[in-house]
């Protein structure tokens, strides 16, 4: 993977949990995004639910859900999360740190502790924070759906911060 091509970006408000959108892997039509999830021994991805069905690849490391503490995806499993499901991944302390490879279609709904919505994290807000993160830190903005360019209100254009000007 080429650093140009994703961007680590915040997914979860707790823990130091990380994502990289994978280029070209963001579909409008379908709501699917890519990505790879990756986190240290101990860290977390806050209680969700999942609008759509997701699938992933467990590429290192072992984690799991506080939900089914019996349960855990190790290096080469391949996961089926189904519509609906409600859980709180975890990454395993006995481990290395972990990457797993997501295909998520539809939104991610993260919850409280009363079950109360926080936020909900789809396509398109995934999107605006690889633009705004590519801002920030000065990146040029790649157009990370497919197709291209059939998405007339999100612009992938780099914006110049006041260091360009």
């Amino acid at each position: 993977m080429t650093g140009q091509m994703e961007r680590d970006l915040e997914l979860s408000p707790e823990g130091n949990v990380k994502l990289k959108l994978l280029k070209e892997k963001v579909d409008p039509y379908t709501g699917l995004w890519i990505m790879v999830l990756h986190g240290t021994p101990g860290s977390m991805l806050s209680r969700h639910r999942h609008y759509g069905q997701i699938y992933g690849y467990t590429l290192k490391g072992a984690w799991g859900y506080i939900e089914h503490p019996v349960w855990l995806s190790k290096s080469g499993d391949v996961v089926h999360e189904t519509p609906g499901s409600v859980h709180t991944l975890y990454i395993d302390e006995n481990h290395i740190d972990t990457e797993v490879l997501f295909f998520v279609w539809g939104a991610l709904e993260f919850l409280d502790k009363s079950g109360n919505t926080i936020y909900i994290e789809d396509w398109r807000s995934i999107s605006m924070k690889y633009i705004d993160y590519c801002n920030k830190n000065n990146l040029p903005v790649i157009d990370i759906t497919y197709p291209k360019q059939k998405v007339p209100d999100v612009e992938f254009k780099h914006h110049p911060s006041k260091m360009d000007l």
